[in-house]
């Protein structure tokens, strides 16, 4: 019965010693994100863009019409984020605050490598705003 009783405290011991070092595992501090990430921070203090992808041109009357394709967002640091629109070529991200380019690409366009532009060449995110920033396809 003695055998048992320092078995079972041995296993118990090497259990807890076991779960005492491998909670310790961490790796170190957590690597606080920089602030101009593309990934929206958690809460209300994230700003907001959307728009629509459309061309504009072609036949009379050339009115714009929602094309699917991509849109590409990158940050004054050079941070990415890429969304995909479908055919009502609409489009919605939350971002950080800051300034942005946003440029778009259509397969419906000139096998998509025509680059679409937004009418600023630049975007301001506000926090808590949203802003709205159609991507214009213009063809002949």
């Amino acid at each position: 019965m003695r055998f048992h009783q320092t078995a079972c405290v041995k296993s118990l011991a090497l259990g807890c010693i076991l779960v005492l070092v491998l909670s310790g595992c961490g790796g170190g501090e957590k690597k606080k994100p920089d602030a101009d990430t593309s990934i929206p921070p958690p809460g209300p203090a994230a700003a907001m863009v959307r728009g629509t992808l459309e061309m504009v041109g072609g036949p009379a009357p050339g009115k714009p019409q929602p094309v699917g394709g991509t849109v590409t967002i990158t940050s004054a640091s050079g941070s990415v984020t890429k969304a995909t629109v479908d055919s009502t070529g609409k489009y919605a991200i939350g971002l950080f605050p800051g300034r942005y380019t946003i440029r778009g690409t259509s397969p419906q366009i000139n096998d998509g490598k025509t680059t679409c532009t937004t009418e600023k060449k630049t975007i301001t995110l506000v926090a808590l705003k949203t802003v709205t920033a159609d991507v214009v396809c213009s063809i002949p």
